[in-house]
C-alpha cells in the first residue's frame, strides 16, 4: 500500500502541476506559431488534436482531482480551492466532449431569417439526388502543408 500512497501523492503534487502547466504553455505557444505561419488546420493536426496533448490535459485533470482529494476532509477554508479546481476539471471535460462529438463550422444568419446550412472547416463533397432527396457526404482529404500547385 505504500506504493499506492506514493503514486497518489505524486499525482497530487504541485511539482507535477507546474510541470504540466509549463509543458502545456510551450505546446500552446508552438501551436500559435504554427497556426500563424501554416494555418489553423496545420496547428490542429500537429498540436491541438493530438493524443499527446489530450494525455497532458487528462494528466492535468487527474492532478487537479488528486490535489482536491488530498485535502480531505474539506473545511470551509477549502471552498475557493475546491471551486477553482472543480471548475478547471469541468472545463477540461467540456473540451474533451466538444473535441469528441462537436462539429466546427460557421453559420451566417441575416436578421429576421433562418438558415439550414453550415460552412464546415473540413472540406466535404455533398451529393444530393434530386428525385429522391437522398444525400451522400464524402470527406475530402486535406493536407497539412499543401504544396503550392494545389492552391
Amino acid at each position: 500500500m505504500k506504493w499506492a500512497t506514493a503514486v497518489f501523492k505524486f499525482f497530487a503534487s504541485v511539482r507535477l502541476a507546474v510541470t504540466l502547466i509549463v509543458l502545456l504553455g510551450i505546446a500552446f505557444g508552438v501551436g500559435t506559431f504554427i497556426e500563424s505561419y501554416h494555418g489553423t488546420h496545420a496547428a490542429q493536426v500537429l498540436i491541438y488534436r493530438t493524443r499527446w496533448l489530450a494525455l497532458l490535459l487528462m494528466l492535468l485533470a487527474l492532478n487537479l482531482l488528486a490535489s482536491a482529494l488530498d485535502r480531505l476532509p474539506w473545511k470551509k477554508k477549502h471552498i475557493g480551492f475546491l471551486t477553482t479546481h472543480l471548475g478547471i476539471i469541468l472545463m477540461l471535460a467540456g473540451a474533451l466532449v466538444t473535441q469528441a462529438f462537436g462539429i466546427e463550422g460557421q453559420v451566417q444568419i441575416e436578421e429576421g431569417n433562418t438558415e439550414g446550412r453550415m460552412t464546415l472547416a473540413e472540406p466535404h463533397l455533398h451529393v444530393v439526388e434530386i428525385n429522391s432527396g437522398h444525400t451522400w457526404v464524402f470527406p475530402l482529404e486535406q493536407h497539412v502543408f499543401p504544396w503550392p500547385g494545389m492552391m
